[in-house]
């Protein structure tokens, strides 16, 4: 499936580069405007360059659409669309629900949904987080928003530096319109590696049923999804063990 090389191609090359070295540098320098968690639902297109599975040389441009939405608590939740197909899900569903301080990952490929407690800190920075969002001044609108710009950017030992350019909506508690990030290599070489743009975004309180965890997936430990998908075990036994031990934990369903 399209979709699923990107899962494990260009989403593995980022995670990689950005654990690797140093945290994110702003390059604004005025204080970040406290952005609320305004209630919202969106619709985006996103693009991304994947390697392809056992054969790196081999580039692919994937397309596909997201759907989020955030609750005024903070809760949020997002889940990837496959275009190619009939529009059904696939990959990773994303849902955290800070009102039962839980987070669900679903796999749509075996239906399996792992659970974890969100501790109460993280409840509380989730909740009351903060965006990043900058006075500066309006770049232009999208959607009928006034969208600032925002730019990240990631530098290695060897020359080679990872940048995120963002247009973001302070009106929406500072959600990205349209981001691009840049693989820049050591000579000045760059590449867009991923796009993403909002095509629909309504500022309203989402349906109940997107936080919902269909009755049909089956509770899954790390360990026990990658099993099912057939996948070599790399996964961090603590992570396992914290698992188990939150399920079996006095008051925990």
């Amino acid at each position: 499936m399209p979709g699923r090389s990107f899962q494990f191609g260009i989403g593995g090359l980022l995670i990689g580069m950005v654990s690797s070295v140093a945290t994110w540098q702003l390059f604004a320098q005025n204080q970040p405007r406290f952005a609320e968690n305004i209630p919202l639902s969106y619709l985006a297109t996103e693009w991304s360059l994947a390697v392809a599975p056992g054969d790196p040389s081999q580039v692919i441009r994937n397309e596909y659409f997201q759907r989020g939405a955030r609750r005024s608590d903070g809760s949020y939740m997002q889940v990837t669309y496959d275009t190619a197909a009939d529009g059904s899900p696939f990959g990773f569903w994303l849902i955290e629900d800070l009102q039962n301080a839980r987070s669900f990952v679903l796999d749509t490929s075996i239906e399996s949904v792992t659970t974890s407690e969100i501790a109460a800190d993280a409840v509380y920075s989730k909740r009351f987080r903060r965006e990043g969002c900058y006075e500066e001044e309006v770049a232009s609108t999208i959607l009928g928003y006034e969208v600032i710009r925002r730019t990240r950017e990631h530098e290695w030992s060897d020359g080679r530096m990872l940048r995120v350019d963002e247009l973001i909506a302070p009106a929406l508690g500072c959600l990205p319109m349209e981001s691009q990030t840049m693989l820049v290599e050591a000579d000045g070489t760059e590449e867009t590696v991923r796009y993403m743009r909002v095509l629909e975004v309504e500022a309203a309180e989402p349906e109940n049923s997107l936080f919902e965890v269909p009755d049909s997936f089956q509770e899954k430990s790390p360990i026990e999804r990658l099993e099912t998908l057939g996948r070599s075990i790399t996964t961090n036994l603590a992570l396992e063990a914290e698992y188990r031990y939150e399920l079996q934990r006095p008051g925990a369903e």
